[in-house]
């Protein structure tokens, strides 16, 4: 895959996509964070319990394609990184850029299969959980893609008896897959790694060099 020099990737801009959960809003520290580092950022908001995958990655293509800026580097956080994969998959960003995935269920999720199988399950997963939970994802050849997993068992998985090892939504072995290019486990629930500084500092070492910084691993 062509790598990006690491002044070029500098100069680049970050978009952060959410997954099943506020919208956006659970991506405001990060987003601060990453903006300290000098890093233009923006959060590609939605709605997570409307619309299909397609349409979210129809939708998240446009807003890539509205920034003004030669290099797009993708965040997407649980299912906002399945959003990335299908964006990238059918429709792309018209940008290069590295792509970093924090706890997103790449090889499916049992946690998610598990809520789906439980009263108005499915109804709370959202049509497009539902579509991600059932499409098998490929990482784009062309992308240098890295991902970030935790390793805190605090969440819903826990109750559903799943996501654990992980971050007690993703398991660790639904978050890494061995073709990405760099992988990190870090000390962090599913929704806390946002409000991670390890976290955050890991995101700005991958974008800039394709390569996860020196606290590789620690929480």
């Amino acid at each position: 895959m062509p790598a990006l020099d690491a002044e070029r990737a500098a100069k680049g801009a970050i978009v952060l996509v959410p997954g099943l959960g506020l919208g956006g809003v659970e991506l405001a520290v990060l987003a601060s964070r990453l903006r300290r580092r000098g890093w233009p950022v923006s959060i590609f908001r939605h709605f997570p319990w409307r619309h299909s995958l397609g349409e979210k990655a129809a939708a998240l293509s446009d807003h890539c394609r509205s920034q003004p800026h030669d290099v797009i580097h993708l965040v997407g956080h649980s299912m906002g990184g399945n959003i990335v994969l299908a964006c990238l998959a059918d429709r792309d960003t018209g940008r290069p850029g590295r792509v970093l995935l924090l706890g997103s269920p790449v090889r499916g999720s049992e946690t998610a299969r598990r809520v789906a199988g439980l009263p108005l399950g499915e109804r709370l997963l959202g049509r497009c959980m539902n579509e991600a939970r059932r499409t098998e994802f490929v990482l784009p050849a062309d992308r240098e893609v890295g991902g970030i997993a935790g390793r805190r068992n605090v969440g819903v998985g826990l109750a559903v008896g799943a996501g654990s090892p992980g971050d007690g939504v993703v398991r660790l072995d639904e978050a890494i897959v061995d073709t990405m290019v760099d992988t990190s486990v870090v000390d962090a629930a599913h929704t806390g790694m946002l409000f991670s500084s390890v976290v955050a500092h890991q995101v700005d070492g991958f974008l800039r060099h394709g390569r996860f910084a020196t606290l590789h691993g620690d929480g």
